[in-house]
């Protein structure tokens, strides 16, 4: 088992961020302010989420799903103002590229409660050990299979960050767990 760091979140969340830009920018969601009173704000991504899924409309968005989220915490521009137009996303994905500073989260599916508190769990194709301090819905009712964390925030003191821990497990573990 590999401890998996908010740095590790971070590098994985921007990898898988340009790798589905370039197979399939259907899985990704591109949240900006499209109108506001407040001239330097216009067109700021207030977030980017990768998804298990296409999202072809509202609904699809909606519905549970493994994700990552990147909330730049530095100001990145998905329109360009003077061209009054949506800029090229290879162009945006430049810019992210230079952020020091972000936020993420990620939509987790639960597999299976190993023990108290520790569950085997699923993530855009990696499996992880999570533990958390406190019991997941899942505990309560197995339909609730997708829970959301912060795995990593530069912009704060990192309380929110150590609430659970991800431990990267190999097929082989995975294995071990669910027999």
């Amino acid at each position: 088992m590999k401890p998996y760091t908010p740095s590790d979140f971070k590098k994985l969340a921007l990898e898988m961020l340009e790798k589905t830009a370039k197979t399939n920018p259907n899985k990704l969601v591109v949240g900006w302010i499209s109108s506001t009173p407040i001239k330097n704000e216009l067109g700021k991504i207030s977030y980017i989420q990768i998804c298990e899924h296409e999202i072809h409309s509202g609904k699809d968005f909606d519905r549970w799903q493994e994700r990552i989220q990147i909330n730049p915490q530095e100001i990145v521009y998905n329109y360009d103002r003077e061209k009054g137009e949506i800029r090229d996303f290879k162009e945006v994905l430049k810019d992210i590229k230079k952020c020091n500073k972000f936020y993420i989260a990620v939509c987790i599916k639960i597999i299976k409660k190993i023990k108290d508190r520790e569950y085997l769990v699923k993530l855009l194709g990696k499996n992880f050990i999570l533990r958390t301090e406190i019991n997941l819905k899942y505990d309560l009712n197995r339909r609730f299979m997708h829970d959301w964390f912060c795995v990593c925030d530069d912009k704060e003191d990192h309380a929110r960050v150590h609430k659970a821990e991800f431990f990267e497990v190999d097929d082989d573990e995975v294995i071990a767990h669910l027999i």
